[in-house]
């Protein structure tokens, strides 16, 4: 079976693991370029894209191997709710795409250095809703309409020639089944991971055992990676454990920094904890991960850390 990019540069390295870049839409919000929270990290496509560029050869400096397209807001349906028509949406999608190729493209010629990988971000229908339902799954679709959701992302991702999809923080084993249906139907000449948004360290977040959503991937040939992210760092090391007594495929992690999410109020809790990326992935690689970065609150400071551990970089 054909691999992707990203399964044959693991298989490669020294180490058996790679390093996933940190968050987007920290850097972004760090700057004062979101004031939507609709489009969130998408927004910058349309006023500053630029800002995205940069983002990427941050983490690309930082030692990323992986870099995540700025698409987890930027399903068509969400710029067409904001205003934007169809060929603009899928003008911006394929924005990103360049974007991240062109920080890639750049960064590699400079530092005679391998081109990272693009994964292009597809967020769950939770993410759509902009109520942090990805945290809880508390939204209700059927097969064909998640289908028909996610379909048109996926069609501009694979056509701006992303190296593989990255399925990102979602909490519904229904719609997992569903897109990767998907995939395999339409779209299979494409490999994907999926990155699971979870309850506790044995359960998604509408109530499935993870047991259960890691033997249904294990099963399906083009999920080639499969993990969680946007959960806390602490509880990362027993899902990892978790995740890996149903599969031997490869394990990918990105956790959030430490912080609490409040869905209700819709703002993060900075927590008085102590979250070393650096320290936390020396304990993750020997759990049994391979592929390591950050989700929401990250920094390319963190993802440093982490390249570190992984390649001996020490960046300054």
């Amino acid at each position: 079976m054909v691999k992707s990019k990203l399964k044959k540069r693991l298989d490669e390295s020294p180490r058996n693991a790679l390093v996933l870049d940190g968050a987007m839409g920290t850097l972004l919000e760090t700057e004062g370029l979101i004031d939507s929270q609709r489009l969130w990290s998408s927004q910058p496509l349309v006023n500053n894209p630029d800002a995205i560029y940069d983002a990427h050869l941050k983490y690309l400096e930082a030692g990323a191997d992986v870099l995540i397209t700025s698409t987890y807001q930027a399903n068509p349906r969400v710029f067409t709710a904001n205003g934007f028509n169809e060929n603009q949406a899928n003008m911006y999608i394929a924005e990103s795409v360049k974007l991240a190729q062109r920080a890639r493209d750049s960064y590699a010629s400079e530092n005679h250095s391998k081109p990272a990988i693009i994964a292009g971000s597809i967020a769950p229908y939770g993410a759509f809703l902009s109520d942090g339902s990805e945290y809880t799954g508390e939204y209700q679709l059927s097969k064909d309409e998640f289908q028909a959701f996610h379909r048109p992302l996926l069609k501009q991702l694979n056509k701006s020639g992303v190296d593989l999809l990255a399925l990102e923080t979602f909490p519904r084993f229904d719609e997992i089944k569903a897109l990767v249906e998907l995939i395999q139907n339409e779209f299979d000449d494409q490999k994907a991971w999926v990155a699971l948004s979870t309850m506790d360290e044995a359960t998604i977040c509408d109530g499935t055992s993870i047991a259960e959503v890691v033997k249904y991937l294990d099963e399906q040939p083009n999920v080639e990676f499969i993990g969680a992210n946007c959960t806390s760092i602490f509880r990362i090391d027993g899902i990892i454990k978790h995740i890996r007594r149903y599969t031997n495929k490869p394990i990918i992690v990105y956790p959030n920094n430490g912080d609490e999410y409040d869905g209700t109020i819709g703002e993060w809790i900075t927590q008085d904890l102590s979250a070393d990326f650096g320290k936390f992935a020396q304990t993750w690689l020997a759990s049994g991960a391979n592929i390591i970065g950050g989700c929401c609150r990250s920094t390319p400071e963190d993802i440093s850390k982490v390249a570190e551990v992984i390649h001996g970089l020490k960046v300054e």
